[in-house]
């Protein structure tokens, strides 16, 4: 069946042999690569350059709503914030800049169609239209296909959402392997949603924001059971990775410590000052903190010694944000297997910070 699918010459043998397990993942990872750019189900290129209207979506009742327990004020206040968040997001990649942002009330939850009724709608896009804007933020962590493009009607621009923002953030950022195969399995969700809706719906795949194309040589059984072993293919890689780093550090540990090391995670939330600070207690030089969100995409391990002669290694993690998609976490799990063994978690606080407290509540 693997070979079909991946129509393996018989050069490659599957009996065991180190060498065709290589091949069967390079050509798995061609046929990969063939069927998204034919679907389109894609990421745009990140060297998109667009002018934002960031909207907030402020649930004013109903069960999702905070109404019930939180004071006009503090919802206001949460709002604030994770619009602020939100366009602080989009100037991350280079190219996207806010023009204007809001935040506009809806009833009961995000899930409708077109979120908003038709006389918010139309305000909005007179905004859209004033500010001469050519791409709209819906501060969500993930809109549906169908979302997408009945609001790519309305505005008639390209929609996106902090899935969306969030993996061409690191899509542009990424320099590391373990990086760029994390990036590549948090993007399947967003690519297998998509497959699904363009395959029953007839719609131009640039309305979902994602490259034109339109799929011709694979079934659509063929095409499912591609990303599915694309996916097993991926995780392979990346365990295999973050363990060679391990390995590696055991390698490169330092010599006349008298225990085992103790393995310290510094978490926190993303540009809090993680790197910095390990940098500061190491003096590694494979470490550069930068002032931006998510400027560290995967775990790296660092060895110090304390006056104790206690072997210490460091491990700097990723940082996350508030409303973060379930799919975007679980596909950094590996490289965050480290916080799971630690001995020992520093949890960073920014507390010049504006938003520190809610920060701290969010990543508790």
């Amino acid at each position: 069946m693997l070979r079909r699918l991946l129509r393996l010459p018989r050069l490659f043998s599957w009996r065991g042999c180190a060498m065709s397990l290589e091949g069967a993942d390079s050509a798995l990872s061609e046929r990969y690569q063939k069927l998204v750019e034919e679907s389109g189900a894609h990421l745009s290129p990140e060297d998109a350059r667009h002018t934002f209207l960031v909207i907030h979506p402020k649930i004013r009742w109903g069960e999702n709503s905070a109404s019930k327990t939180t004071s006009a004020e503090l919802q206001l206040a949460e709002a604030i914030r994770l619009l602020a968040e939100a366009i602080r997001l989009v100037k991350t990649l280079p190219g996207f800049s806010v023009a204007n942002s809001v935040i506009v009330g809806t009833d009961y939850n995000t899930k409708k169609k077109r979120i908003w009724g038709a006389g918010r709608l139309d305000a909005l896009v007179e905004v859209k239209n004033r500010h001469h804007i050519s791409a709209v933020m819906v501060n969500v962590d993930m809109l549906s296909p169908l979302q997408q493009s009945e609001l790519h009607n309305v505005f008639g621009c390209p929609i996106y959402d902090r899935y969306n923002i969030v993996l061409l953030i690191f899509k542009h950022y990424a320099r590391t392997k373990e990086a760029k195969l994390q990036i590549e399995l948090a993007e399947l969700p967003y690519i297998r949603h998509r497959m699904k809706y363009l395959d029953y719906h007839e719609e131009n795949p640039s309305v979902l924001n994602v490259k034109l194309g339109v799929v011709k040589s694979n079934t659509g059984a063929d095409k499912y059971e591609l990303l599915r072993l694309h996916e097993q293919s991926l995780r392979k890689k990346l365990r295999t990775a973050v363990d060679s780093k391990s390995e590696d550090l055991e390698k490169r540990a330092p010599r006349g410590t008298v225990l085992k090391p103790t393995l310290v995670s510094v978490i926190g939330y993303t540009n809090a000052g993680k790197t910095t600070l390990i940098k500061k207690l190491t003096g590694s030089s494979s470490l550069h903190g930068e002032d931006r969100l998510f400027a560290t995409l995967d775990t790296s391990l660092h060895s110090a010694i304390l006056p104790s002669r206690r072997r210490v290694t460091f491990a700097d993690t990723i940082g996350f944000i508030s409303q973060l998609p379930v799919q975007l976490f679980a596909s950094f799990s590996a490289t965050l297997s480290h916080v799971v063994h630690s001995n020992v978690l520093v949890h960073i606080h920014d507390v010049s910070h504006p938003d520190v407290l809610a920060q701290r509540e969010n990543h508790s």
